[in-house]
């Protein structure tokens, strides 16, 4: 990522980044591409944790698709993983309250609003609107499938939208699917009986006592299975 940026030039002036500018990209992107993606993966391996036929079934996907070395052809394959990464995305968005200021006058809901008012909204509740997303609560990591039908622009919004989509969206996201491939192919990670885990809103919704054990994954054969 640094030799990236590093040799990026601008595309009128042909000019490099100052170190000011480096630096700012590179903690922009350690920001929007760690503490958010840790939350996302911590909910994900407690969803996983809760529903055992979507653990086993990730697994098998794994199994038959992941080797080393683990690289972008083979995370293009992982297709349900893919789709386990979105549903825990919208079921446990882990972005916190997102900001937007009106550019011209708006009505919203009946109500009209001048320009530069300042609206707050959660993408975690927008996440959970049964208009757009049938049975909200329920993970479902297959409502992401080709066929089924789209979700309206605006309704499921994980890294933001427009000219303020987060700039961390692809290393968040291949982050998380890579850290779920080499974790998941290798160990389950079991809720621990008795622990109530609920989610904390700060800058980004993460949870709380998320208490696991993990548990070594093994082959039809009774073997540890190889992987990254």
């Amino acid at each position: 990522m640094l030799s990236t940026l590093l040799q990026a030039r601008d595309a009128d002036s042909g000019e490099a980044m100052t170190d000011r500018q480096l630096h700012d990209e590179l903690i922009t992107l350690l920001v929007a591409g760690t503490e958010t993606a840790a939350g996302g993966l911590a909910w994900l391996f407690h969803e996983l944790g809760r529903h055992p036929l979507v653990d086993q079934r990730l697994h098998q996907e794994l199994r038959d698709h992941v080797a080393l070395p683990l690289g972008p052809e083979r995370l293009a394959r992982l297709e349900y993983t893919r789709r386990v990464v979105d549903e825990a995305l919208r079921v446990r968005n882990p972005g916190g309250i997102t900001i937007r200021r009106a550019t011209t006058d708006v009505e919203l809901g009946g109500y009209r609003f001048p320009r530069g008012t300042e609206f707050i909204f959660s993408a975690l509740v927008l996440h959970r609107n049964p208009r757009y997303f049938p049975h909200p609560l329920r993970f479902d990591p297959d409502r992401w499938l080709p066929d089924r039908p789209p979700v309206p622009r605006g309704a499921f919004v994980p890294f933001g939208a427009g000219s303020h989509l987060c700039i961390g969206e692809s290393f968040a996201r291949t982050e998380m699917m890579t850290v779920v491939a080499a974790v998941a192919g290798r160990w389950r990670l079991a809720p621990v009986p008795g622990a109530r885990v609920r989610g904390v809103m700060t800058s980004t919704n993460r949870p709380e006592n998320l208490l696991m054990t993990a548990e070594p994954r093994t082959d039809p054969s009774g073997n540890r299975p190889a992987g990254p």
